[in-house]
């Protein structure tokens, strides 16, 4: 995350872990990673 702060990688993990432990956001953790990969 360090080596390369702009990648939409790192965009992901970062909304990820701040928002794992609230199960209403799993949806939108989910289609934000489908949105990302174009599925």
């Amino acid at each position: 995350m360090k080596e390369y702060p702009d990648s939409p990688t790192v965009e992901l993990i970062k909304y990820f872990l701040d928002n794992y432990k609230d199960k209403d956001k799993d949806k939108d953790i989910n289609a934000k990673i489908w949105k990302k990969v174009g599925n």
